[in-house]
């Protein structure tokens, strides 16, 4: 008896052979992306796809998805804290070329607020009251994506043009932080994200 690969009433993982893999890829082109294109990301379309029962791997219940996402909504943080870093690393490259006091003061302004958020972010990992709090996980997560894209953006501006060459490091972590910005991306993570930058707008 076959199975058809998608039911409405739950989610399943398969198992598929080497050959049939290696057969489908090869027909799909990679997608152009701003950023991590070494991923080799495909867009296709399966239609009339069976598997037999014995390939099943699990079947899982429709809501297991939304509750992951609620259990590891701090994990992709740590992405964005990277890329904030990456970021602070470019800026202050920059004031050691050109030795301008105000990009030392960015630099540790945006350090200084940096650190704070990791450290946060690590207590709220560690710490089950904390960490049970899904609403104060989520703020902190917008915080690093909101810090991502701010630390970039200073390494963009502290470059000057050459940050417009596509080879430049500064424009590499700022197209990263777009990435790190939608990862994984919820519904309550993406306004949890422009809430923040509307509180950023504010002060």
């Amino acid at each position: 008896m076959r199975s058809p690969i998608a039911k409405s009433c739950c989610w399943r993982s398969y198992a598929v052979t080497q050959e049939r893999v290696v057969e489908s890829a090869t027909k799909l082109k990679n997608m152009a992306l701003a950023a991590m294109e070494s991923t080799n990301t495909v867009r296709a379309k399966i239609e009339g796809w069976f598997l037999e029962q014995d390939r099943i791997l699990a079947i899982k219940p429709r809501d297991r998805i939304h509750e992951q996402d609620r259990k590891n909504v701090l994990k992709q943080s740590f992405f964005a804290l990277g890329c904030a870093r990456a970021g602070l690393d470019r800026l202050e490259a920059s004031y050691q070329q050109k030795h301008l006091p105000f990009l030392q003061d960015a630099y540790q302004a945006l350090d200084r607020e940096l650190n704070d958020c990791r450290t946060q972010i690590f207590a709220a990992v560690s710490a089950p009251t904390l960490n049970s709090n899904f609403e104060e996980k989520l703020s902190l997560r917008a915080w690093a994506i909101n810090l991502a894209g701010r630390c970039s953006q200073s390494a963009v501006v502290a470059a000057s043009g050459a940050a417009n060459a596509k080879t430049n490091a500064a424009q590499r972590v700022y197209r990263e932080a777009l990435l790190f910005s939608v990862a994984a991306q919820t519904t309550a993570a993406m306004e949890a994200t422009l809430a923040q930058l509307l509180r950023t707008e504010k002060s």
